[in-house]
């Protein structure tokens, strides 16, 4: 079967060659698609035939070889099918949740959500890694999307939903502050323990390492725990949500999400320094993602819930009547016994005059409502059942508005990052150099890593190509236990047939050019073609 080339990554030695290049042979996706070979100059077309889709690759650390054949339609079905799951995980996730909290109380509910925390990232991490992208950058990307969906579900939308508006004024551990200020207390205490423990990690040093049935084996017991950038930026995100979410009926948050995320850095930088295994270079995709989606949509949510957290003052339900009628006021005159909480023995007796003001029920909860009751302003209180005063009125009424133009800001800020990400490279070439480029060699520099396909998951990546007429300088890792070329870390060394065959190959081409013809330790070219499975 003959084997077709996927991806040619090539690498030049100055960074002057490398803008020339890509700003001559860069298009746009409607250029590539309705040009014709004709309209292209001879001299940028392959053979002086092809037209070829340049554009500037990712580290090579991170690039996913045995994703590279794949195309763009399977990862977007895949992508549909794993956050399906993630979406019926996160229902079971808020169902045990709710039936922690009506059958036991906050602090199993706060267990449970903490629990739920530790496992559903697994399950998205499990799914992503099912998924077909090309790079390090993008998996986390995608993983990250996953996971901060599901912990803002979790974390504080579940607890806002089975707790009713008016446990907010309640003093007891049923409290809505009460469950909001036990969740700080996991993330302050219970989850940066678990990250220090390393619970895991203990267990494969300590017990499954000596165990081990080869030197390999054991090897890999030892080399750390798996960092995952996505999960870290998840935790930061998941405490700004918390605190923007709950910022009027627990204002204390801030003040306790300061303290966590000061210990969240802390812990972090200890991790990664003695806990955490060696990483790629994930670059910015989750930055990119942070700054352009969910960082807005959480100001988004933090107006919106300042809004209704102020127009649902005071959370008692109860609405003054203006002019009862004497028979309602003639039903309640004398003195009654009230049972608190149902307690016969905690009761109180309260007298009711006809000079005291009457209340009825109203339900002041505006997200709980059965109408759209958006904005939170005082034109969406029930008819008849208004309980803001003047006052309170006009400062709903500029919240409630804020938040319409924060979230149409917000909105706009979605389409325009989405429009430049997808129709604008579509419709126009999009490269533009940064900066000045850099006068230093490729080679000069003290890490000048190649394009070397390879396959993770070992003590030492495989290789799956030749690199015996390559400096060791141009991998990332080296074997001190082996000599380079490593040829018992190289995967065409198990079927030796194929070397002396004439065929074409099977495995990845590493090709290098060097003007001066003096060899090619420093070559002035340096490409990588991946061929197709």
């Amino acid at each position: 079967k003959k084997k077709e080339v996927s991806h040619v990554f090539v690498t030049f030695q100055t960074e002057k060659a490398q803008r020339s290049v890509l700003k001559a042979l860069s298009r746009s996706g409607f250029e590539e698609m309705c040009s014709r070979n004709r309209s292209i100059p001879e001299t940028q077309r392959f053979r002086g035939e092809h037209s070829l889709y340049v554009t500037e690759p990712k580290e090579p650390s991170t690039i996913l070889w045995h994703n590279l054949d794949n195309t763009t339609l399977l990862l977007i079905f895949q992508i549909i099918i794993s956050s399906a799951f993630v979406l019926v995980a996160i229902a079971c996730g808020c169902y045990l949740i709710m039936y922690a909290n009506e059958n036991g109380s906050v602090i199993w509910a706060t267990v449970t959500i903490t629990a739920i925390n530790q496992v559903i990232p697994r399950i998205c991490y499990f799914l992503t890694s099912h998924e077909a992208h090309k790079s390090d950058g993008a998996h986390e990307a995608s993983l990250y999307t996953k996971m901060t969906f599901f912990k803002w579900i979790n974390t504080a939308v579940i607890t806002r939903i089975i707790t009713s508006s008016i446990s907010t004024i309640d003093g007891g551990a049923e409290s809505l502050p009460h469950k909001v200020y036990a969740i700080y207390f996991s993330e302050l205490v219970i989850n940066p323990s678990l990250l220090l423990m390393d619970i895991w990690g203990q267990i494969q040093r300590h017990y499954l390492g000596p165990r081990a049935s080869t030197q390999e084996q054991m090897n890999l017991r030892f080399t750390g725990a798996d960092f995952s950038l996505a999960l870290r930026y998840t935790e930061i995100t998941k405490i700004l949500f918390l605190t923007f979410f709950y910022s009027t009926t627990f204002p204390g948050g801030f003040f306790f999400a300061a303290i966590s995320l000061f210990t969240n850095y802390f812990v972090d930088k200890y991790c990664l320094l003695r806990s955490y295994g060696s990483v790629p270079e994930f670059g910015n995709s989750i930055a990119q993602l942070s700054r352009s989606y969910i960082f807005p949509a959480a100001f988004a949510v933090y107006s919106i819930m300042l809004s209704y957290g102020y127009a649902e003052f005071p959370y008692d339900n109860l609405c003054a009547v203006g002019d009862p009628s004497t028979a309602t006021m003639e039903k309640y005159i004398g003195d009654h016994t009230i049972y608190i909480k149902g307690d016969t023995r905690m009761n109180t007796t309260v007298s009711v005059t006809e000079n005291n003001d009457v209340y009825e029920y109203c339900d002041q909860d505006m997200i709980s409502l059965d109408y759209v009751a958006f904005p939170a302003i005082p034109a969406n209180q029930r008819e008849g059942k208004e309980w803001m005063g003047e006052e309170q009125e006009r400062i709903a009424t500029l919240l409630g508005w804020t938040s319409v133009v924060v979230c149409a800001i917000a909105a706009i800020a979605f389409l325009r990052k989405f429009y430049y990400q997808t129709m604008h490279k579509f419709l126009r070439r999009t490269y533009k150099p940064v900066g000045k480029a850099s006068d230093q060699l490729f080679t000069d520099s003290l890490e000048h890593y190649g394009y070397i396909p390879s396959v993770n998951g070992h003590q030492y990546p495989l290789l799956a190509c030749n690199i015996s007429h390559l400096d060791e300088a141009f991998l990332d890792w080296s074997d001190p236990s082996s000599t380079y070329p490593y040829d018992n870390h190289n995967l065409i060394y198990d079927i030796p047939d194929l070397l002396s065959s004439s065929e074409q190959p099977i495995f990845s081409v590493i090709k290098t050019w060097d003007n001066n013809n003096s060899g090619i330790k420093n070559p002035n070219t340096f490409a990588t073609a991946d061929a197709e499975e």
